[in-house]
């Protein structure tokens, strides 16, 4: 046989060789994409939760052109911790009514420090009108707290109550308030 038949032969089994390949492995990555995802169990989940309201400095304040914070602390028994999501629900009530935009509760915000604020009375507010929004937290904005998360308001409104709460995945014992 001669080298150019031969190299053609080679050529030939190369060939259908890598188009057996490459189906073959087509077929088996599509395969893999139908696959339901199984979630990954955590060893040790942990859910915290964290409230507060008047008689705790700040909540129910009475008086308007009043600014309003208040920082959640807790502590990890561990450092072996994954925080993966949590929210804020803050609820509240109007202490000047007014039309929406105005220089009233109507243009007040609430919201979590290093996250952009809420309107609370986007549609403006009667005086005593009660309102509640809840923030959710990522995963990759909790990595960033550490221990403690600050909510905040604007000054015609009162924040009556605030509850965090917080889901983790820990290797060992969780979180201590």
């Amino acid at each position: 046989m001669n080298s150019v038949m031969r190299f053609r032969r080679y050529f030939l089994i190369a060939v259908a060789l890598f188009a057996v390949l490459a189906f073959g492995a087509s077929a088996s990555f599509g395969q893999m994409a139908n696959r339901p995802v199984r979630p990954v169990l955590c060893p040790n989940p942990v859910t915290i939760t964290l409230s507060a309201q008047a008689p705790t400095p700040g909540f129910g304040g009475k008086n308007i052109n009043t600014q309003f914070h208040h920082t959640f602390q807790w502590k990890m028994a561990d450092k072996c911790c994954q925080y993966l999501s949590g929210s804020v629900t803050i609820k509240y009530v109007a202490l000047q009514g007014g039309p929406a935009g105005s220089a009233t509760s109507a243009n007040d915000l609430a919201g979590v420090t290093g996250l952009p604020s809420v309107k609370m009375f986007p549609n403006g507010a009667t005086t005593g009108q009660t309102g509640s929004i809840t923030i959710p937290l990522t995963a990759a904005f909790l990595a960033t707290l550490g221990t403690s998360l600050t909510i905040g308001s604007e000054d015609d409104s009162s924040i009556t109550s605030a509850t965090l709460t917080l889901s983790a995945c820990c290797l060992k014992n969780g979180i201590r308030t």
